[in-house]
């Protein structure tokens, strides 16, 4: 037995011995972590006194406002100036319909002046959207007529009439014979005029033939042909051509919004007006600021405008459908670039777990049978 435990030591001994550098290596650790520990306990313990919580919720407090600030400097500007451009689109959308949609005041005149009876109960605009063809023409010729007429006594009011005369819109829309009377000092009718809006010469010498007596002030188309013809005695020239005519009666007609890549340049000035005043950083940021704004924004007017131009009584609808494009345009960036960074880190995490499916693979095959 003492045999045996004699050996036993020697055998310990010569392990020991053999694992010297092992064992030595392992006492500076546990040597070296217990100083180390000791020390940093002795610090910590006094950082509970020196570091109240009251100064560490402070300074967190600090942090927050300082990141908030950032954000609001540097992160938000984006989503402002998004807000700003969706209702700059807006407003402009807006303006350029009812711009298209307006009814000039003249016109207004022409129609309430030859129609006085439908006028009563229906605007231009709602009489034109009613009718259609042959009927639509005829109602845009009698007010085209009617728009000559007061524009040609506008012209004898205010240059061509001696003081004391007053030219007059005769009173019955249908006046036989005549259309437009000169009264004189006295209160009576000194003459009368026939008015032809017109670019048939033929049509003006029927009313000539039909009413020799009365004297025919028509468009300078006209005017100039039968001149030319010889049978220019009895005309006036009014001083107003018949396609000036056609183009303004034609134009208030088409309440529809034209359909044009021009871009909204009252809506690109404000944007670029506000990236110089409020934008930080230099010319170069600025400008590229501007261009990234204004380039934003053009997809959406252009949409509002299609809209627009289609939609017809629904007219409105551009509004919402411009403005819902620019808002949407800035969330479908992020949400892109979410999905790539997503997709990016899913490939990545596919690919190391196949690095470790393989090697789990090779070990099973590998490793011996028990």
């Amino acid at each position: 037995m003492r045999q045996q435990a004699k050996e036993a030591a020697r055998g310990i001994s010569a392990k020991l011995w053999k694992n010297r550098a092992n064992f030595a290596k392992a006492s500076w650790s546990a040597a070296s972590g217990f100083v180390k520990e000791g020390v940093n306990g002795a610090k910590d313990s006094a950082s509970y006194f020196v570091f109240p919580k009251k100064a560490v919720e402070d300074l967190l407090a600090e942090e927050q406002r300082l990141r908030g600030e950032y954000r609001a400097i540097v992160l938000d500007q984006p989503k402002r100036w998004r807000r700003f451009d969706t209702c700059t689109i807006g407003g402009e959308l807006l303006a350029n319909v009812l711009a298209a949609r307006s009814i000039p005041p003249e016109i207004e005149a022409a129609y309430t002046a030859a129609y006085p009876n439908l006028a009563a109960t229906q605007t231009f605009s709602e009489s034109v959207a009613g009718l259609e063809g042959d009927q639509l023409q005829g109602l845009l010729a009698g007010v085209k007529g009617k728009l000559f007429e007061l524009q040609y006594i506008d012209l004898l009011n205010g240059e061509l009439l001696p003081d004391g005369y007053v030219a007059e819109l005769a009173v019955a829309a249908n006046q036989q014979g005549w259309d437009i009377a000169i009264v004189g000092p006295d209160g009576s009718v000194a003459d009368v005029l026939q008015a032809k809006a017109t670019d048939s010469a033929s049509y003006v010498r029927e009313a000539l033939e039909r009413y020799p007596e009365i004297d025919v002030v028509t468009t300078d188309e006209v005017y100039s042909q039968l001149l030319l013809s010889g049978g220019g005695e009895d005309l006036i020239q009014s001083g107003v051509t018949n396609s000036q005519l056609d183009e303004i009666v034609g134009g208030a007609a088409d309440t529809g919004v034209e359909l044009d890549f021009n871009p909204p340049l009252l809506g690109f000035a404000l944007i670029g007006l506000t990236t110089i005043a409020f934008e930080d950083g230099g010319i170069d940021h600025k400008a590229r600021v501007v261009g990234s704004r204004c380039g934003r924004a053009y997809p959406a007017w252009m949409v509002g405008k299609t809209v627009a131009a289609i939609s017809g009584p629904f007219w409105w609808l551009s509004i919402p459908a411009g403005m819902g494009v620019r808002y949407i345009a800035d969330e479908g960036r992020n949400r892109r670039e979410n999905w790539a960074e997503l997709r990016r880190r899913v490939r990545s995490h596919k690919s190391v777990l196949s690095r470790f499916r393989s090697s789990g693979e090779d070990g099973a095959t590998t490793s011996p049978a028990l």
